[in-house]
This record gives C-alpha cells, structure tokens and sequence, in this order.
C-alpha cells in the first residue's frame, strides 16, 4: 500500500482467475492482474527496494525544483 492506501502489488494464490499460464499463482497490480509464478522471499523483497528506491529518487529530483 502506499501512503494514499492504494495497493502497490501483491501476489496471491487463491484460485480465481484459471485462466492464466500460472493457475494458481498471479499477482495484482493496481489495474490488473498478471501471471505470476510462485515468488520467492527475496525476489519480493528486491521488487520493494527497486520501488523504495525509484520513489525516493523521484521525491529527490522533485525536491530540487
């Protein structure tokens, strides 16, 4: 979730959507959702801190101006 407490991205498992290559598993993203294997800890934690660090980047550049 970010700080207006919309979902970033999560991944899930449950048995919604047979439709895709990776049945069960799938991850949501904020306008979809996509196949998805089933992910490791530490990739999801990777994905995070490319997020973490895209974003304080951004407040930084926008910061300057």
């Amino acid at each position: 979730m970010n700080f207006s407490n919309e979902m970033i991205f999560r991944y899930d498992n449950s048995k919604h959507y047979p439709n895709l290559k990776t049945f069960p598993h799938h991850k949501h993203l904020p306008q979809s959702v996509i196949e998805s294997n089933e992910p490791q800890f530490n990739s999801i934690l990777a994905e995070i801190e490319i997020l973490v660090m895209t974003n304080k980047n951004n407040d930084e550049n926008e910061s300057r101006f």
